[in-house]
């Protein structure tokens, strides 16, 4: 167990728990830009981006 409470992680980390949301968003944008133009090696499913495009454009629109 950690012994610091949840305000300092949160201004320690602040810009990590900006930002994290967005950068995950933007791999898994880039894994099926790559599936698709052939360039990817697994299979990557499009529904976690339609499923959350509405957080997604919130996220770049704040």
């Amino acid at each position: 167990m950690l012994a610091t409470d949840e305000q300092d992680l949160k201004a320690t980390y602040a810009h990590e728990l900006e930002s994290g949301a967005i950068k995950a968003k933007a791999r898994v944008a880039e894994s099926l830009y790559r599936k698709a133009t052939g360039e990817g090696r697994e299979a990557v499913s499009s529904d976690f981006l339609a499923e959350d495009q509405g957080a997604l454009e919130g996220d770049l629109h704040p």
